[in-house]
Order: structure tokens, then C-alpha cells, then sequence
């Protein structure tokens, strides 16, 4: 089954109030130039800072985000997203063949590698009952 970008994204935010989403590089795609792709956006509202023209269509997300501090209007096509999820657990659904690292890791992150444990040191103790 395949999950339409739309639908799902406002039941993330109807459900969670914030949306995490995961882009690539696509024509269309308006966010500051030096941001890089791919890269994760949240929408919502209760973010820190208040989105206050969040709307999506059938075209994409638009959207006045902050960039350190800077408002940007962004625009994301539906085409840009690879994956999205409500913040803060539930599902994240991926619609691409590839995923880009960063989203595979946040979303199924490796298990950390054990530490070495130290053998405790031996120490002789003479003269012990």
C-alpha cells in the first residue's frame, strides 16, 4: 500500500502537533542556499518558533521557517519529500527508493558498540586468614 504525502502529513500534525520531514535535492524545492540536502524540516504548532503561514496543498508545504534565527519562506514539492513522521516517535513512513543515511539512522539507529570492559586488576594478599 502506498501511503499518499498529503493525507498523512496532516494526520501527523492532527495527531502529534509536529512533523518531521525528510527532503532531497528536487526542482522546486525553496529553502536558504546554504542549507544542504538532503536535509529534515519540522512543521507544526508548537514549535519554539510559531509558523504562522504553514499550509500544504496538493503542490507541497509552504512555510516561514527559521534558519538560526532567520525567517526564510520556504516551499517543499511532495516530489522533495522522502520520508516524514510525527516528532517524537510513531511511524515514519519513506516513499523512495532511497532513504538518505541520516534519516535510516535517526529512524533505525545502530546499536551502540560495547565498551571494553577492563578485567579488574589481581593483586597477592599474604598473610589472609
Amino acid at each position: 500500500m502506498i501511503v499518499d504525502k498529503l493525507p498523512f502529513f496532516a494526520k501527523c500534525l492532527e495527531d502529534g502537533g509536529t512533523v518531521q520531514i525528510y527532503v532531497r535535492s528536487y526542482p522546486g524545492l525553496d529553502v536558504p542556499a546554504d542549507v544542504t540536502t538532503p536535509n529534515m524540516f519540522e512543521y507544526g504548532w508548537s514549535l519554539p518558533i510559531k509558523i504562522p503561514d504553514l499550509t500544504w496543498n496538493e503542490v507541497g508545504i509552504s512555510a516561514t521557517l527559521s534558519f538560526c534565527r532567520t525567517p526564510y519562506k520556504t516551499f517543499v514539492p511532495w516530489e522533495a519529500v522522502v520520508a516524514m513522521g510525527p516528532k517524537g516517535g510513531g511511524c515514519v513512513v519513506a516513499w523512495e527508493n532511497y532513504v538518505p543515511a541520516f534519516v535510516q539512522d535517526s529512524v533505525n539507529p545502530l546499536p551502540a558498540a560495547p565498551s571494553e570492559k577492563k578485567r579488574p586488576a589481581l593483586s597477592v594478599v599474604r598473610n589472609n586468614p
